[in-house]
């Protein structure tokens, strides 16, 4: 009898052991597989990629043990790692479909602002991804069946202890470490986050972005690099009329929802324009194109950059600056202007705490900021308040402002995504293409009819100021282009982006908006180019020929100076595209994150410099 009990806890010792390999390695490989799709490419995956696999199943094993420990049950590990690394491979999965980048730690942050966005997406579960969930489920159900193994509590306290200390000790000498990651063979492409998960799987991906969530400073970070900096840049400060004289215009900065060109697209036909005025305004005036830091969604992050002159591309890939680094006052275009005399008022039709906006408009400058709740009986065109709504609301703060020039930031919201909707009911504008299935066409109806209206948004507020003596600047553009479909699906059937949607020419397309200035007391006609979205305020002042901040003429050089660039692609003057910087104009970029560090992070050496008269 006793023999039999003793082969029987040697089977169930077996048996458990064999458990705990076999579990957290199957959800290691399913959260894999979630991410890649394709079962040969995640067992081709898997096969390349030996030490990627190894350290996210020794997370995977950890957590697992750990839950056994404490609740000793193997049903409740299984449950609890499941429910911790597959929930985040399907957020991973979602956001690469609807956003085009992974989840990164700091995404974490942004549950009110992530449920918000969620419910207006159509989620489509795959048959691959429910035959996941369906056999996680199963095992779980088999694994309750499974008589537990009886701990002491000094035991529990002690394998939890050593656990975590494991854990800890393989985190801080993994991922928080590049040098033994480098000698493991791993790269860490960090300038390309998409890459970075395609290479490396999703847990070593995630797990190399948390030391990237500490901002480090720039290597020779001091005083008097910053002032060697701003010395460097200060001929290029241009003269200006004797103070009090010089000409202080209307300045209307206009961020439509999603606005992008959808005649891009070859092969696709409309049965009439939809940007008449916008064309008009390339033909006859000034227009080009801004390079965005995010593609079908972070909005904040291009407000950012364009009212700060900070860039995105020196922060850490998919943060969010509003929520993360503006905790307190941050001197931006709004704040200088305000300082000058003007009237700063920022005007969005929607929640004042989405991004965060109504703590972080104040910090930046803006003496008012007039959100949805603000309205009243506003116009609603398909799910939100409408464009020309927005228009109309410029203007009557413009007509309120009591004898001060003008300075508004106004961020729309009808044209938000998605667009299968079909939110307007009859589309007065036909869309017609050969490859294009009619989802996407259904698509492309309702976006054309969203751009139609911002179109016609932007000719009433042109019309309006061309009665205005009053000098002033409308700048029109888009915050990032639209999400058309699943995983850039219009996008790939027009030809527009490859398959993968991941290349350089991809990153350049997804990444450009058009951009408009148009003015009532001046006859400038001027192809901008390609500008980034941090230089777009200084270029603005230049236009208007008005005194900037030095900050903002350092900005301007550089927009002389560089190639457009964001972190995943930089565009040279023919157009063809690099992954990353020449030596040369490296070192002058990085004179640009020593400052945007100093002012955001540091200790503000340069700040009376940059920012004042």
């Amino acid at each position: 009898m006793m023999k039999n009990e003793k082969n029987t806890r040697i089977l169930r010792g077996i048996v458990y052991s064999l458990l705990f390999i076999t579990l957290p390695a199957f959800i290691t490989v399913c959260v894999e597989f979630i991410q890649i799709k394709n079962v040969g490419e995640t067992i081709e995956w898997i096969s390349g990629h030996t030490y990627q696999l190894l350290l996210g199943y020794i997370f995977v094993l950890l957590t697992f043990v750990i839950l056994y420990i404490a609740f000793s049950r193997l049903w409740v590990a299984m449950l609890g790692t499941s429910l911790l690394f597959i929930s985040f491979a399907l957020i991973n999965h979602y956001k690469l479909i609807y956003r085009g980048d992974p989840l990164m730690p700091w995404d974490l942050m942004l549950q009110k602002e992530a449920g918000n966005i969620f419910q207006y997406l159509d989620i489509s579960v795959d048959k691959e991804i429910a035959l996941v969930v369906v056999s996680i489920i199963l095992i779980i159900i088999a694994t309750a069946f499974i008589k537990p193994f009886k701990l002491r509590w000094q035991h529990r306290a002690l394998g939890i202890t050593i656990s975590v200390i494991l854990a800890t000790l393989v985190m801080k000498n993994t991922y928080l470490n590049s040098e033994n990651i480098e000698k493991m063979g791993i790269q860490d492409v960090f300038w390309n986050q998409t890459r970075n998960y395609e290479i490396n799987g999703f847990i070593t991906g995630f797990g190399m972005n948390i030391k990237n969530a500490i901002i480090k400073p720039p290597a020779t970070y001091s005083k008097n690099k910053v002032d060697d900096i701003i010395d460097e840049y200060m001929d290029a400060v241009p003269v200006f009329a004797a103070k009090g004289n010089e000409l202080r215009p209307n300045i209307i900065m206009l961020m439509n929802e999603a606005l992008w060109d959808p005649t891009l697209l070859d092969n696709v036909t409309y049965s009439k324009d939809p940007i008449p005025t916008i064309n008009k305004i390339r033909e006859e005036g000034t227009s080009g194109w801004l390079l965005v830091p995010g593609y079908g969604g972070g909005t904040s992050n291009t407000e950012f950059e364009i009212l700060t002159g900070n860039s995105m591309s020196f922060l850490p890939t998919g943060s969010m600056a509003y929520q993360q680094y503006v905790k307190g006052p941050l001197d931006s275009m709004a704040s200088f202007l305000k300082n000058k005399g003007y009237s700063t008022i920022a005007i969005h039709p929607y929640e004042k705490w989405f991004w965060d906006r109504d703590e972080v408009y104040p910090y930046l400058g803006f003496e008012e900021f007039i959100s949805d709740e603000d309205f009243v009986d506003p116009h609603i065109r398909g799910e939100f308040i409408s464009d020309m709504e927005a228009s109309q609301e410029i203007i009557r703060q413009y007509e309120k402002r009591q004898n001060k020039p003008f300075f508004n930031y106004t961020v729309t919201m009808q044209n938000h995504g998605p667009y299968n909707d079909n939110r307007y009911g009859d589309d007065t504008i036909k869309v017609k293409g050969n490859n294009l299935s009619k989802e996407s066409i259904e698509i492309l109806q309702t976006y054309a009819e969203g751009v139609k209206d911002a179109d016609d948004a932007l000719k009433y507020l042109i019309d309006y100021f061309e009665s205005v003596k009053e000098p002033t600047i409308i700048v029109m553009f888009g915050d990032h282009l639209p999400m058309l479909g699943h995983d850039y699906s219009v996008y790939k059937e027009a030809g527009f982006v490859s398959e993968k949607g991941t290349s350089l020419e991809d990153n350049k397309n997804l990444h450009l908006t058009p951009l408009l200035v148009w003015d009532n007391y001046q006859d400038k006609q001027e192809d901008i180019g390609i500008i980034n979205a941090s230089y777009l305020g200084a270029y603005v002042m230049e236009y208007a020929n008005m005194e900037k901040p030095m900050y903002f003429n350092f900005l301007y050089k550089l927009y002389e100076e560089l190639p457009p660039y964001i972190k995943e692609v930089i565009i040279q003057e023919d157009g063809k595209t690099l992954e990353r910087l020449p030596k040369e104009e490296e070192i002058i970029r990085q004179k640009h994150w020593m400052l945007q560090y100093d002012l955001m992070f540091g200790k503000n050496h340069g700040k009376d410099a940059l920012f004042t008269d």
